[in-house]
């Protein structure tokens, strides 16, 4: 395994809070905001946070629950990896 993850789900909100969290995560890209957490945008017992630090780099952490399974995750990442997020 080289550490590296990716997975697909279904979720359930509102377009508002897609934008919200595109807006959010844009004014992160241009070094206005440090901190992005999408309340409520993934569902029930989901947690997701990007944290940026003043030189561009990012860690993205969470906690992904689906029934009886659960994942934490932790990974380094910088700015560049906000763009996709932006483009919705």
């Amino acid at each position: 395994m080289n550490g590296k993850f990716a997975g697909v789900g279904d979720f359930e909100c509102d377009v508002k809070q897609i934008w919200q969290f595109a807006d959010e995560v844009d004014e992160m890209y241009a070094f206005k905001r440090n901190y992005v957490k999408p309340e409520s945008l993934i569902g029930y017992e989901q947690e997701i946070e990007l944290i940026m630090e003043k030189t561009g780099q990012i860690t993205v952490c969470g906690t992904i629950t689906n029934f009886t399974h659960t994942m934490e995750f932790e990974f380094d990442s910088d700015q560049t990896a906000l763009l996709p997020f932006i483009k919705v």
